[in-house]
């Protein structure tokens, strides 16, 4: 999970062309593509979203729950944020700690930090 996370860091924002209307109509969300689901509710169900913010003096990490209508939001209860100097392997640590409390997302294998 590290060598992924470093991975996708590394490639940062890269800007992405706007399609035409008849493009996003024809297209496959790449996101569903990549986990292996059709919809966005199967991947509500079965999935969770994180998200990382580096700021001046912190890093944030942002947990996110299913809202009333089964779309992820932030939760407020599970932000943490680290020193600025903390390193990823510490936010992946913490990431997993959240994936293990949540019985939906367990696997057959726990997934390795490295």
């Amino acid at each position: 999970m590290l060598a992924a996370l470093s991975k996708a860091i590394g490639a940062g924002n890269p800007v992405v062309p706007r399609f035409t209307k008849e493009e996003m109509q024809q297209r496959k969300d790449p996101i569903l593509t990549a986990v292996g689901v059709k919809t966005w509710n199967q991947l509500a169900k079965g999935g969770a979203e994180y998200s990382i913010s580096w700021a001046e003096n912190q890093i944030a990490l942002y947990m996110y729950r299913l809202d009333k209508k089964g779309r992820f939001e932030p939760d407020p209860n599970k932000t943490k944020t680290f020193p600025k100097d903390t390193g990823l392997r510490g936010i992946v640590e913490a990431i997993l700690a959240d994936v293990n409390t949540r019985p939906e997302l367990q696997l057959s294998a726990p997934v390795a930090v490295e």
